[in-house]
C-alpha cells in the first residue's frame, strides 16, 4: 500500500495538482484530523511518515541503557500536510519559529 502511494506522489507532474494543508489532530483512537476549519481525515487517507513517532535507543559500551526519543502525535498537534489525489501527506509537525527541542539520556551512574 504505501509504494503504490508513493508511486501516486512521484507521478505529479503539475504543481497545481498538490496543496499544502494545516490540520489539527482532533482524536486519536481513532486518529483524525480536521483540516483547514473544512473537513476531517481519518488515517485511511494519511500517510505518516517514519520520522514522526517514538523510536528505541539502546546504547552499549562502558555505560548501557535503552530508551524512547522522540514524541508521538498527540491531539492538539497542528500538522503539516501535503494533498495530492485524495492522499494526505504529514510532512511534520507545525512549531513555533526558533524553538528546538531537547532530549537528554542519562546512562548508568
Amino acid at each position: 500500500m504505501i509504494g503504490e502511494l508513493i508511486r501516486e506522489f512521484s507521478k505529479i507532474d503539475r504543481l497545481e495538482e498538490t496543496q499544502i494543508l494545516f490540520g489539527t489532530v482532533s482524536g486519536e483512537d481513532p486518529f483524525t484530523v480536521f483540516v483547514d476549519e473544512r473537513f476531517t481525515l481519518t488515517e485511511d487517507n494519511l500517510i505518516f511518515p517514519s520520522y514522526l513517532g517514538k523510536k528505541n535507543l539502546s546504547i552499549s559500551g562502558s555505560h548501557t541503557g535503552t530508551g524512547e526519543i522522540g514524541e508521538k502525535i498527540a491531539a492538539g498537534d497542528i500538522l503539516i500536510l501535503l494533498a495530492a489525489k485524495g492522499q494526505y501527506l504529514i510532512i511534520g509537525k507545525a512549531g513555533e519559529y526558533g524553538s528546538t527541542e531537547e532530549y537528554a539520556i542519562a546512562i548508568g551512574e
